[in-house]
């Protein structure tokens, strides 16, 4: 789930930019998904004003990263259109991937998760106007900003190749490093490639030809089968 969200969120110039500018996401790539995994636990798992403060330290930390892309025009992170991308695309890889790997939210669970995805994104000092009424609404902007916005630029190119076929640094037990080497690409690397490019929202995929055979279709679904029946037990 992780991975293709990070692509799609890079996928917006200003974010694919800013990140391979600003990010570590190439020279620390287990730092910089730690680092996301406690964000997202202060926003889960709120005691007091645990999540106000973490909205504001991200802001805080997002407030000087701006710049120009090669074309000359500007891009900065708090822009809300840039900003509310984070929340865009779980709002979306959330509903659309649970369809496929675990139990399928209800209309009404969609609902209550776009309610939810309103209150994050006012939060994080989204104003209300930029917020789209509804569910269906949303998607009718989500869905134009892939048509007509995204790119498949240098950073996601990245995250869709070098990044997936590198596996995790050991910080100890280093001699053991050429055994999650061989692991990573045995077991690992098929199924997060499998999944990087299968669980990319359709029309990215279809708008940038993103290869995928009826082979590769053929695995996800059975990756898919294996995992609802997990979901069951």
């Amino acid at each position: 789930l992780m991975l293709p969200i990070a692509t799609m969120q890079s996928a917006l110039p200003a974010v694919g930019t800013a990140v391979n500018k600003y990010g570590i996401y190439k020279s620390d790539p287990q730092a910089r998904g730690r680092r996301t995994n406690w964000s997202m636990m202060r926003f889960l798992w709120d005691g007091g004003d645990l999540a106000q403060r973490e909205a504001t330290d991200l802001r805080a930390l997002h407030a000087n990263i701006k710049g120009a892309h090669a074309d000359g025009s500007k891009y900065y992170a708090l822009n809300p259109k840039t900003f509310r991308i984070v929340p865009d695309t779980f709002l979306d890889a959330v509903i659309r991937i649970r369809q496929d790997m675990g139990k399928p939210l209800s209309s009404q669970e969609e609902e209550q998760l776009y309610q939810e995805y309103v209150q994050l994104c006012l939060l994080l000092g989204i104003p209300q106007k930029d917020i789209e009424p509804t569910l269906k609404d949303f998607y009718v902007y989500y869905e134009d900003l892939i048509r007509n916005t995204m790119t498949y630029n240098e950073t996601v190119q990245y995250l869709s190749s070098t990044g997936l076929e590198k596996p995790a640094r050991l910080q100890y037990f280093k001699r053991l490093q050429p055994l999650a080497d061989r692991f990573h690409q045995r077991y690992v690397y098929p199924t997060m490639k499998l999944c990087a490019t299968r669980c990319l929202h359709p029309l990215y995929r279809e708008r940038f030809n993103l290869p995928w055979s009826a082979h590769d279709e053929a695995r996800y679904q059975k990756l898919c089968r294996r995992l609802q029946r997990y979901t069951q037990l």
